[in-house]
C-alpha cells in the first residue's frame, strides 16, 4: 500500500511541488468526507469527480462486479451519454483489470487489443489514454475498478498510478459501507415484515379487548413512560413491547430483551448493570451492561416478578435517577431508557408476602397492559383459523379453502392454553398432514391436548368465568359505574376489581 509520506518525500525534489501538494489534500479530502458523509452513492459521485480533478483527466467512471449477472457495470460515470455500461466478465480494459486484480496505464487504447472500441462507437467519445485501477474488498476479492480516461497533457504517470491505487482504496471503503448498509436495509425490511407478519396472527380479530390493547399501544408509544404487560404466557408480552418500541420516537435505537427467569441470579445483576474489571475472579476486563447497551433505546424486562430483591433496589435507582453503578464500580453511569416489562404473575400477592418491592411496581406500573388470553376471546378463534390457512396456503403452496363445522367447533370448545401460538401451530400442522382443500375433524385431532380438552373441567371453567364477568357487569350497573362501589357490593378490593374489568374487557361508559 502507497503512503502519503512516501508521495510527500518524493515530491519535495520536484518543481512541481505545490501543485502536486494541492492534489494529494484533494485525496486528503475525500478522505475525510467518508467519515461524515452519509448518503455514500453521493459520495461515490463526488469520489469520481475528484479522480478526474486529480488525475488531470478528462472524466472517470466506477465499474463493479454482477455476480448475479457474470457481468461488469457502470455504477457512476463522469458526464456519461449513457446511463449505464453493461459488459460481460473480462472485455475491454476494465474487464482485464478486474479478472487480473492488476494496475494498467494504457497510452493508446486504440493499439491495445484489450481496449473495447464498442464503448466509444455508443457513446459518440474518443478515448486515448487510460488509467485503471482494481478496487479490493476486506476479504481480498475484486469488486469492481476505477478508471480514468484521458489525460489532459501527454500520458497518465507513475504518480498518477500511486494516486488512483489511494483512491481506488477510498471508494473500496465506500462501497464496502453501501453494501453493508443495504444489508441492514434488506435485514430491517425483512424483520420489520416479520414482526409485522406476528402482530397480525396477534390482533385479528374483533374482540374488544384486543383492540383495546392495540389502541393502548398506539397512544402509549411516543411516551416515555414505564409499560408494565401482564397476561398469561404465550400471549404476545414481547410482540407488544417491541411494537411499541417499533411506533417510538425511539425505533432507531436498540431494542433489548431481558428474559429475567432464564438468566441466573448471579448472572443477572452482571448482565444487566455490567462489571468493572476486577470486580470478581473472571472479570478480566471492563464489560458494558444491556441497560448501557440500550441507552437511547428500549430494555424489555420479561418476567420481571422473578428478579431478586438486591436487583429490584439497583432497577429502582434506574427508574429515579437514570444511573446505575456496575458491578464493582464506584462511578455513576447516566442512561436514557425506556423501560418495558412483562409478566405473567399476580405482582400484588407478591408485594404483600414482601417478594417484590412496593415502590418499583408503582414505577414500572404507569401504564398497565392486560393482553387476553385466547379463551376471552373465542368469537376471534374462526377469523384466526381463516387468517392462519391463508399464511401456511401461501408458505407451503397448499390450497386449504376452509375449516370443516364439525372442526371448528371442536377448536372453539378448547381452553387453548398456549394461547394464540398453540392454535397457529394447530393449523399448521392440520395443513401440512391433512388432505385438500378442507380442514376435518381428523386432522384436528392428530394434536393429543386437543382430545384431552373434550371433558367437564373445560365447561366448568368457562361458566365460571362468565359468571364472573356478569356479576362484575351488574355490579357496574348497580353502582352507576362508579368503580369504587361496584367492589364494595361484591366485597373486593377496588384494584382487584379494576384488573378483572381489564381482563374481560369491560369498558366505563365513555370509553
Amino acid at each position: 500500500m502507497v503512503s502519503f509520506s512516501n508521495i510527500i518525500m518524493k515530491m519535495k525534489t520536484e518543481r512541481s511541488y505545490r501543485e502536486k501538494i494541492d492534489k494529494l489534500y484533494k485525496i486528503l479530502g475525500v478522505a475525510k468526507r467518508l467519515g461524515y458523509e452519509d448518503d455514500i452513492e453521493k459520495f461515490l459521485e463526488i469520489a469520481i469527480y475528484e479522480t478526474s480533478e486529480v488525475l488531470d483527466a478528462e472524466r472517470s467512471s466506477l465499474f463493479l462486479v454482477d455476480p448475479d449477472r457474470d457481468e461488469i457495470w457502470s455504477k457512476v460515470a463522469q458526464d456519461a451519454e449513457i446511463n449505464e455500461i453493461r459488459l460481460p466478465k473480462g472485455k475491454g480494459i476494465v474487464g482485464w483489470v478486474i479478472e487480473k486484480g492488476k494496475l494498467l496505464n494504457v497510452e493508446d487504447a486504440y493499439r491495445d487489443k484489450r481496449f473495447n472500441q464498442e464503448i466509444d462507437k455508443l457513446t459518440g467519445y474518443r478515448t486515448k489514454t487510460i488509467l485503471c485501477a482494481p478496487i479490493f474488498s476486506r476479504d481480498g476479492s475484486i469488486i469492481g475498478a476505477v478508471e480514468a480516461l484521458n489525460k489532459k497533457n501527454g500520458s497518465f504517470t507513475k504518480e498518477d498510478e500511486e494516486y488512483i491505487t489511494i483512491l481506488s482504496s477510498q471508494i473500496a471503503v465506500a462501497l464496502e459501507n453501501l453494501r453493508l448498509k443495504e444489508q441492514l436495509m434488506k435485514e430491517n425490511i425483512i424483520l420489520r415484515r416479520e414482526l409485522q407478519e406476528k402482530m397480525e396472527d396477534m390482533f385479528v380479530g374483533e374482540d374488544p379487548q384486543i383492540r383495546n390493547v392495540l389502541n393502548t399501544v398506539k397512544k402509549v408509544a411516543n411516551s416515555s413512560a414505564s409499560v408494565l404487560i401482564r397476561g398469561e404466557s404465550g400471549v404476545g408480552k414481547e410482540l407488544i413491547a417491541k411494537k411499541i418500541h417499533e411506533l417510538s420516537d425511539r425505533n432507531k435505537r436498540a431494542f433489548i430483551k431481558v428474559s429475567c427467569a432464564a438468566i441466573p441470579e448471579t448472572l443477572l445483576e452482571s448482565e444487566l448493570f455490567g462489571y468493572e474489571k476486577g470486580a470478581f475472579t473472571g472479570a478480566y476486563s471492563t464489560k458494558r451492561g444491556l441497560l448501557e447497551l440500550a441507552d437511547g433505546g428500549t430494555i424489555f424486562l420479561d418476567e420481571i416478578g422473578d428478579i431478586s430483591p438486591a436487583i429490584q433496589a439497583k432497577l429502582l435507582r434506574v427508574l429515579q435517577e437514570k444511573e446505575f453503578l456496575r458491578v464493582g464500580g464506584t462511578r455513576p453511569i447516566r442512561v436514557d431508557i425506556r423501560i418495558i416489562s412483562a409478566t405473567n404473575k399476580n405482582l400484588e400477592e407478591a408485594i404483600k408476602e414482601r417478594k417484590f418491592r412496593e415502590d418499583l411496581f408503582y414505577r414500572l406500573n404507569v401504564i398497565t397492559i392486560y393482553v387476553p388470553p385466547l379463551r376471552e376471546r373465542k368469537t376471534d378463534i374462526p377469523l384466526l383459523v381463516r387468517h392462519f390457512i391463508k399464511k401456511y396456503n401461501k408458505l407451503m403452496n397448499r390450497k386449504f379453502e376452509d375449516v370443516e363445522e364439525e372442526a371448528l367447533n371442536m377448536l372453539l370448545k378448547y381452553e387453548w392454553p398456549g394461547n394464540v401460538r398453540e392454535l397457529e401451530n394447530v393449523i399448521e400442522r392440520a395443513i401440512v398432514l391433512g388432505e385438500e382443500p378442507i380442514i376435518k375433524k381428523e386432522d384436528i385431532l392428530l394434536t393429543s391436548e386437543l382430545r384431552e380438552s373434550q371433558s367437564p373441567t373445560t365447561s366448568l371453567k368457562s361458566s365460571i368465568q362468565f359468571i364472573e364477568k356478569k356479576a362484575i357487569e351488574d355490579a357496574l350497573e348497580k353502582a352507576d359505574f362508579n368503580i369504587s362501589r361496584a367492589a364494595e357490593i361484591l366485597g373486593i378490593k377496588r384494584t382487584t376489581f379494576y384488573y378483572k374489568m381489564k381482563r374481560y374487557g369491560i369498558l366505563l361508559k365513555g370509553e
